[in-house]
């Protein structure tokens, strides 16, 4: 199936990609240490909204980084012949 979206949207890949990429590795990246140092049992109060901080930070930039993705993909798909 990858295979046939990748033939079909040739032209495209590079938007694709990096939708795929804000999608999934911005918060694998971001997000996921964050989340484990808050499943430490003794972390202050300031470290736990540091931790809060940072994973909504990431959640931003990551939809932001999609958002980004999505209007280059629908304006590149409505000025193609």
């Amino acid at each position: 199936m990858s295979c046939l979206v990748v033939v079909a949207m040739y032209d495209y890949i590079s938007e694709l990609l990096e939708i795929v990429a804000a999608l999934t590795a911005i918060p694998m990246a971001f997000m996921l240490p964050p989340l484990f140092h808050l499943k430490i049992e003794n972390i202050s109060t300031c470290q736990k909204i540091l931790d809060y901080l940072f994973i909504i930070f990431a959640l931003t930039i990551s939809l932001y980084c999609a958002y980004s993705g999505t209007v280059t993909f629908i304006k590149k798909l409505e000025t193609a012949d």
